[in-house]
């Protein structure tokens, strides 16, 4: 992860493609 901080759209977007793999991962 890179410490500088993201546009928020650029945090959303990342979140919505990252968080559907990490609750698949975790079932």
């Amino acid at each position: 992860m890179s410490s500088e901080q993201w546009p928020a759209e650029q945090v959303r977007a990342h979140m919505e493609a990252v968080v559907p793999k990490l609750a698949h991962w975790k079932k």
